[in-house]
């Protein structure tokens, strides 16, 4: 997995849900409407500070697949796949939303997303984002109904 530079998109042959997240991601930063388009995407605007990899839980989704787009800053993101990880039982339908604790150690990636580069992240794909050294990031994440 990599970060890829939302310029380059049209190089990339992408599903349709991701395409169309990605398209309706583009229309959003050229001050298309935001929050919700009907049941297939939603848009959260994130403002925040980097945190240290110990202090953040890994998450995972079941419904949407996240587009993680940074506007400004950088941070690390970190990708396991769910056969790595502990389910934790509780699952909040609302959000779909998930914690989960590692396993094993193995099979971790952890990707540098910079300023105008996304990364997207499938059911499968639990992830860790916001990871850095307390630097301030500005960051959209498209969720896209699956």
């Amino acid at each position: 997995m990599k970060a890829i530079e939302l310029k380059k998109i049209d190089s990339y042959k992408w599903g349709k849900n991701v395409f169309e997240g990605l398209h309706f991601l583009k229309i959003f930063l050229n001050g298309g409407p935001k929050g919700n388009i009907g049941d297939s995407f939603f848009i959260l605007e994130q403002n925040y500070n980097t945190k240290k990899s110990n202090d953040i839980r890994w998450e995972g989704h079941r419904r949407y697949i996240d587009i993680q787009y940074m506007v400004k800053g950088s941070e690390f993101m970190a990708v396991k796949n769910i056969d790595l990880m502990k389910f934790n039982p509780k699952y909040d339908k609302t959000k779909d939303f998930q914690f989960f604790e590692e396993k094993e150690k193995n099979g971790l990636e952890l990707i540098k997303v910079n300023e105008g580069e996304f990364l997207f992240f499938f059911p499968r794909d639990i992830h860790k984002p916001c990871i850095g050294n307390n630097n301030r990031v500005e960051k959209i994440v498209v969720k896209v109904k699956i």
